[in-house]
């Protein structure tokens, strides 16, 4: 089995927004408890480095694989990749950044109070981003249909239009881009 060693490079934007445990203290305003909180926000490594999780970075590939115009040959021009890199491409280790939790910049937006109910009204939440990023992901191919062009096409996609992260072109966003500065597949021995 194959896999690909890939430098990704940042080409908007990144930002996170991981499930909030924390609750409200008594007397607590909004605005403060979502000043205290909003570092739950981060995927963090246990030395506290920010890091890109690596379900994401599959994630992305496999919806970059829906955009595939290619077809799988010996299908008779029906079948697609979808499945071949659903269950055979994965990511086993999160891509740690280079910045720590106290470093990341943060920004207020005006959000839905209820992310599954736009119409629940906006309210302040602190988000956090994180202008630039790079570093090397390791994809496992399990899938002996995948060959070196095609994945590097369906990485492509997924940089320019599915995108990883809050606020990634698949969800109408700018956030989460990324572009393949280098790609190194290796056969296993």
């Amino acid at each position: 089995m194959p896999s690909a060693h890939v430098t990704l490079v940042s080409v908007s934007p990144y930002s996170q927004s991981n499930f909030i445990v924390s609750k409200k203290h008594d007397n607590e305003s909004d605005n403060d408890w979502e000043s205290r909180v909003c570092v739950e926000r981060l995927h963090l490594a246990p030395d506290g480095h920010v890091c890109i999780p690596a379900a994401q970075l599959s994630g992305a590939v496999k919806n970059g694989a829906l955009l595939l115009t290619q077809k799988v040959p010996g299908t008779g021009g029906k079948g697609t990749y979808r499945k071949h890199f659903d269950s055979g491409v994965f990511v086993y280790d999160n891509l740690i950044l280079p910045v720590k939790r106290d470093a990341v910049e943060w920004e207020w937006l005006m959000l839905p109070s209820n992310p599954n109910n736009p119409k629940s009204g906006r309210v302040p939440k602190c988000m956090p981003k994180i202008a630039e990023w790079t570093g090397v992901v390791v994809y496992t191919i399990y899938d002996q249909v995948i060959t070196e062009t095609i994945f590097a096409e369906a990485l492509r996609l997924s940089g320019i239009q599915v995108g990883i992260g809050r606020w990634r072109p698949e969800k109408k966003g700018i956030y989460g881009r990324y572009k393949v500065k280098e790609l190194r597949w290796q056969k296993e021995e």
